[in-house]
């Protein structure tokens, strides 16, 4: 079976073409066209061995029409590879595949002025009719078309990082793609406005203090798919000093944060980024763990940006996700996770602005939401900022438990709370949308049969004129333990659809 990366496939077979090996030999190896072949543009070689100790420097070197190099390394062996790769083709991209894997040291670097592209696929797919086989006894199709592609077989091999620090140039593309990837106590860095990817069939592996940076003074994007994604004391950035902050875009079967953080972040006038996670099973982020997209700069900073979050089961233990600003003049981002299941524990999820606008919060849940000692806050600290508006939709067991729920302002309006649920709210608990000065918010905790999606304005909420044809307070002889909310319901309108999925946007990337 062959797994594709990517989405265009080649077509058939023309002819075949072979590339004579080359043996790296020397502390210093210079590589030249004239050692492989040449078609338009791209130039291919094949490598036995591809080894360096921390001594060794490889160096491609050729005329600046050659826009790809492209190495294959067939001996049946994982690359070792702790010395340096160095290109002197002006904006050269290069690609090396070796289908057992690679393994990079504390001495290895990558001195390419293009993209680089690691893989253990067992072709590269040149536009639509050519490719280039890892196996030197199977024929290839050598075009001048650029790569497109990659096709990987079961045993498809690793890449590992062992206290590396390798990067690419401004504006350029670092793409890993394996069976498996782990990068141990290493970094990964695309410098600005660059771009990172990793692709893995089955896990990618974070530990020990590893980063993948693609931000500084400007931004770039990192995408991220795997079968199960872990992440260790380790951290995401997609950070900004100037510009708007990246996208963090991952999508996997299985997510573990523990002690680690996904961030875009802007430290200056530009907006912060937007990260999306989609997870087909689990998520769990534990001790401590961190999601945040958030506008940190003091004087004119950018918005917060958005986050969303997709999972089957979704776990957010002593952890917290957030989108915050520092500006006077910056809002908060908004929050949106859609679960079947929602669990809390000791834990926040938050969208807070210094003076400008509350950003807002909407959590579908449709099995199952928790909340144990946890947090919800859209708040605005000061200033004349609405609070942020905050709902929570249609869960089947809904059990809240010493937590607080606030979208609270200073000196503009409080926010919206709705909650849609036909289970008991328990005592012991803080539901607030209240303003210092402003007027005060609105609390609607009611079943979904009584929620009307037409009364929902921009934003997806009730507006704050809506007459509420009824009121019922919770009461109890033991005043002490009362709940800080008020419950109330309408009568008499019309069924809503089933959750709050109606109200989440659809996500634009």
């Amino acid at each position: 079976m062959i797994f594709f990366i990517a989405l265009l496939l080649y077509s058939s077979v023309i002819y075949a073409d072979i590339v004579p090996p080359i043996k790296i030999d020397g502390i210093k190896f210079q590589i030249t066209p004239s050692m492989g072949k040449q078609y338009g543009s791209n130039v291919f070689y094949s490598f036995e061995e591809f080894n360096l100790n921390k001594e060794q420097v490889v160096i491609f070197s050729g005329s600046n029409d050659i826009e790809n190099i492209i190495g294959r390394i067939t001996g049946g062996k994982q690359s070792l590879i702790d010395g340096e790769i160095r290109s002197e083709i002006v904006n050269a991209n290069l690609y090396l595949m070796n289908p057992y894997g690679f393994s990079f040291g504390p001495n290895a670097v990558l001195d390419i002025q293009g993209s680089i592209y690691l893989t253990t696929a067992s072709k590269i797919y040149l536009g639509d009719r050519g490719f280039f086989d890892a196996n030197p006894e199977k024929a290839s199709v050598l075009i001048s078309a650029a790569p497109v592609d990659f096709g990987f077989l079961d045993d498809a091999g690793s890449i590992e990082f062992e206290q590396s620090n390798l990067s690419v140039r401004t504006g350029n593309t670092l793409s890993i793609s394996a069976a498996n990837i782990s990068l141990d106590g290493s970094q990964l860095n695309a410098e600005d406005a660059g771009r990172i990817d990793l692709a893995a069939i089955n896990n990618i592996v974070l530990k020990n203090n590893s980063n993948i940076d693609a931000g500084k003074v400007k931004t770039g994007n990192i995408y991220i798919r795997a079968g199960k994604f872990i992440l260790d004391n380790s951290n995401i950035l997609a950070n900004s000093e100037t510009q708007n902050g990246g996208i963090i875009d991952i999508q996997a079967n299985n997510l573990i944060m523990n002690k680690s953080s996904i961030e875009s972040q802007t430290f200056g006038p530009g907006k912060a980024g937007t990260i999306i996670v989609n997870v087909a099973q689990k998520a769990i982020l534990d001790q401590q763990s961190q999601i945040s997209s958030s506008s940190l700069n003091r004087g004119i900073g950018g918005d917060a940006g958005s986050i969303f979050i997709n999972a089957n089961e979704f776990e957010l233990i002593n952890s917290n996700i957030n989108t915050s600003s520092n500006s006077s003049l910056a809002n908060a981002g908004n929050i949106y996770i859609n679960s079947n299941i929602l669990a809390l524990d000791d834990a926040t999820i938050s969208t807070n602005a210094e003076t400008a606008q509350g950003g807002n919060i909407i959590l579908s849940a449709r099995k199952c939401f928790k909340m144990n000692s946890s947090e919800l806050s859209a708040t605005v600290k000061g200033g004349i900022g609405n609070g942020g508006n905050l709902a929570i939709g249609n869960p089947s067991l809904f059990n809240i438990q010493d937590s607080k729920i606030f979208a609270n302002a200073s000196g503009g309006d409080g926010g919206f709370i709705l909650i849609i649920s036909d289970s008991d709210i328990s005592r012991g608990n803080q539901i607030t949308a209240s303003s210092e000065t402003g007027r005060v918010g609105d609390i609607k905790i009611d079943d979904i049969y009584n929620i009307d999606i037409s009364t929902l304005p921009i934003e997806f909420f009730i507006d704050d004129k809506l007459v509420i044809k009824q009121d019922c307070s919770i009461i109890n002889d033991t005043q002490s333990e009362l709940s800080t909310f008020v419950v109330t319901g309408r009568g008499g309108l019309s069924n809503a659809p089933d959750d709050l999925q109606t109200y989440i946007p659809n996500i634009n990337y």
